[in-house]
């Protein structure tokens, strides 16, 4: 199985600055939060969008948004898996906005219900790719940011717009291609911080782990062939965008000489669309993991993986939404105590622009699997660093995080 990503472990940690000109000619700005109606509790990773544009981005962990537009919207949409979608009319008030969503229940006798094992069902959702996912050439524009953790302190904040040329979907990922447009980096310079912990080719998650196009994450051929994973039709229905949801539970059925993973595979009950992935990789073999995830460290550093999971949202036949969770310890020979590390790689779409004609990505400005994110930066002192673009608005842990970093410097 071909290595879609991994961890870099450095000795040295730099700090680099790059000055970089923003653009704040946006017109408005609508902000918010979004909660469950009834529990009052936050709702992470809730969709907004404005319906009629390709314009959209994602709550933080504290279920808080923010959307910036040239014009003002009649309303705003908002998403998110096992609630009712949810239109907000945007009148005098654009900021702070209370939004409530509501637990959504489906009746099932106005579903069409699929008869078959899982496996069945999911090699018909793979054979449907062709009507189900978007068959033009598009230009993505995304905000990737990247964190990491040493226990429960931030040590690296890496943020960035991206640009992603994408084929259509039958083409596979081969001319894929994604640039950094705009970018910035704080990291630790505290003496104890000695590790620079890097995630291999993070911007160009949303092409590797785009796994109805790359059939390696989880559909390899060489899997399907060997009936490497059980596929089990779960109990239990979802709703996902107010349309309800097959759930596909997979596990490892046998040995393969690599790492395999476990996770649910979300379909929709009329069209068999892939809406939703959730996987995790297989720990209990060790060795296998940790050639999964790690592709250096210092001679004399142990390495233990604790967690490798994705979690990746479609879309209008797109890639909307993925974030990556790292978890793993590293220890000295002959020190007592490991440090436990987590990497966590977020991005979402925030523009589309659909059958595009436009120039490709050339190699010289493409971010490639082996890069490292460490380009692109500038200091956090600017407020405006990201003018005009949507991004996913830091939570307030994340800003307490900038604060002390920076005065670390």
């Amino acid at each position: 199985m071909k290595r879609l990503f991994a961890i870099l472990l450095l000795l040295p940690i730099a700090a680099l600055t790059m000055a970089q000109e923003t653009d704040d000619d946006f017109l408005i700005k609508i902000t918010g939060h979004v909660r469950d109606e009834f529990s009052g509790s936050k709702i992470e990773d809730a969709s907004i969008s404005v319906p009629g544009t390709n314009i959209g981005t994602v709550t933080n962990g504290d279920g808080y948004f923010s959307l910036k537009l040239k014009t003002k919207p009649d309303f705003i949409q908002v998403t998110s898996i096992g609630y009712k979608t949810k239109n907000v009319d945007i009148n005098n008030k654009l900021e702070d906005l209370k939004i409530n969503l509501t637990p959504s229940t489906m009746v099932l006798k106005e579903l069409v219900v699929y008869s078959g094992e899982g496996r069945n069902l999911v090699r018909a959702a793979l054979e449907k790719r062709h009507e189900n996912n978007v068959q033009d050439t598009e230009l993505l524009t995304s905000f990737y940011r990247e964190t990491i953790q040493k226990g429960n302190r931030f040590i690296d904040i890496s943020e960035a717009i991206l640009q992603t040329y994408k084929r259509p979907y039958d083409y596979g990922i081969d001319y894929d291609r994604v640039k950094v447009v705009h970018g910035r980096r704080l990291i630790s310079q505290r003496t104890k911080d000695t590790i620079s912990v890097k995630v291999m080719g993070g911007p160009t998650l949303p092409i590797t782990l785009d796994a109805v196009k790359n059939d390696v994450v989880l559909f390899d051929p060489t899997d399907w062939e060997a009936d490497a994973y059980r596929y089990d039709l779960d109990d239990e229905s979802a709703v996902i965008n107010d349309r309800a949801q097959l759930v596909i539970n997979f596990t490892p059925a046998v040995e393969q000489p690599w790492a395999l993973y476990y996770g649910k595979i979300y379909l929709d009950r009329q069209t068999l669309a892939i809406t939703r992935l959730e996987f995790s990789l297989d720990m209990r073999n060790r060795a296998k993991a940790i050639k999964h995830m790690l592709y250096k460290k210092p001679g004399g550093l142990r390495f233990r993986p604790r967690e490798l999971s994705t979690i990746v949202d479609y879309k209008n036949g797109r890639i909307n939404y993925m974030k990556n969770t790292f978890r793993f310890s590293c220890d000295w020979k002959k020190r007592l105590f490991a440090r436990n590390y987590t990497c966590v790689s977020e991005m979402v779409i925030t523009d589309v622009e659909e059958d595009y004609k436009g120039p490709k990505i050339i190699n010289k400005e493409r971010f490639g699997e082996r890069d490292t994110f460490n380009d692109a930066v500038q200091d956090f002192s600017d407020p405006d660093f990201w003018g005009d673009y949507n991004i996913i608005e830091p939570t307030e842990s994340l800003e307490r995080a900038v604060g002390r970093l920076k005065k670390t410097k």
